[in-house]
């Protein structure tokens, strides 16, 4: 904010009287400034009144955790869709442990519970890169949950399952993301044979695909990437699995999927295809899984910094976080406790250093 400009007296010269906020004449006065520190402004603050912030009492907060807690006390909620159709089922579920194997105990169940043969060959699997298959950017080679992950993917791939990597990414990392699955050893797993990067058009949104359509690019648009390998016609998919370890990606995928779902189906088949039970629908079952790492990060396995924008447990991942079961008091607990363990690892690192010194 310009106050004053302090004029030498040649340029003072010719000038009947000083400009207005002391500025050269032509140029427009600066707009005014209220309120900030540091500044002259000869507007007074604008004057603000108190809010009063109502503190919880142990009986009312162990209240509202409780009701948070029984939104979500089953573990698959089904969401109500507006917009989509009535024979999509979708399902929500949280996973939470401290090793980090929640995905691949679900994957476990999920093979264990397919009685009908032929049913994993028609059957989607879309999984998120990074802090859902590895332990995030910059620690690709380890793979959450070990070698229980990897067992349970290569059954997936035994068993005839599709498995595909949708990442938040952005086009230019994608031929990266080739190098980090080779390096990962999930090469052999999602069945990479070409590392190639081509341009894909999804809508009006560029997608990047590579290593042969297997990993996808797309930025924050996961739910048009799924829509669209779900409803593809060859090979035919009844069933769409999603592993994320945002839970606003996990929410947009469950809740936004099916009524592109269902617009794809009709614009394909049409209505008069679909009889009461879905039985001629492409995609019959879609499973949404937020793959949290709360507990693991508790444990010392810090996945990011509190104030990354990935960060989960912020005001605008409520809605999100509400539909698999976490209210906003539980929501600003989860985020103390993770913001406190992250300062404990930090002083840790630093004694461990200067004891190293």
């Amino acid at each position: 904010v310009v106050d004053q400009l302090r004029l030498t007296e040649k340029d003072r010269e010719g000038m009947s009287a000083p400009p207005p906020h002391g500025l050269p004449p032509g140029l427009p006065p600066p707009p005014p400034v209220i309120g900030v520190v540091g500044t002259t402004a000869t507007e007074k603050p604008a004057t603000s009144k108190k809010i009063k912030i109502k503190r919880l009492t142990k009986e009312e907060r162990a209240k509202a955790l409780e009701r948070g807690r029984n939104k979500g006390k089953e573990k698959e909620t089904h969401i109500k869709k507006q917009q989509g159709p009535e024979w999509l089922k979708v399902v929500m579920t949280k996973i939470e442990t401290e090793d980090g194997s929640g995905m691949a105990r679900e994957i476990e169940n999920i093979l264990s519970e397919d009685k009908e043969e032929g049913l994993m060959g028609s059957s989607l699997f879309v999984f998120d890169f990074d802090k859902t298959i590895t332990l995030g950017l910059g620690t690709e080679q380890k793979i959450r949950g070990g070698s229980r992950t990897l067992q349970a993917l290569e059954r997936l791939k035994a068993k005839g399952g599709t498995l595909v990597v949708v990442t938040a990414r952005s086009k230019v990392s994608s031929g990266l993301l080739s190098q980090i699955l080779k390096n990962a050893r999930l090469a052999k797993i999602f069945d990479i044979q070409d590392t190639k990067s081509t341009s894909l058009k999804i809508g009006d949104i560029s997608v990047q695909c590579s290593c042969n359509h297997v990993a996808f690019a797309c930025g924050y648009h996961k739910h048009r990437v799924v829509a669209s390998l779900a409803t593809q016609q060859s090979p035919r998919y009844k069933r769409v699995f999603f592993f994320d370890d945002n839970p606003n990606n996990a929410f947009e995928v469950a809740v936004l999927c099916p009524r592109l779902i269902g617009l794809e189906h009709n614009k394909k088949e049409g209505e008069s295809t679909v009889d009461s039970k879905g039985k001629e629908a492409m995609v019959t079952s879609l499973r949404s899984y937020w793959c949290s790492t709360y507990l693991e990060e508790l444990a010392g396995n810090m996945g990011m910094h509190p104030d990354d924008p990935d960060h989960p447990y912020q005001e605008m991942y409520a809605s999100a976080l509400a539909a698999f079961g976490i209210g906003r008091v539980e929501m600003e607990e989860r985020d103390g406790k993770i913001r406190e363990k992250f300062r404990e690892v930090i002083r840790t690192r630093r004694a461990e250093r200067g004891a190293a010194k």
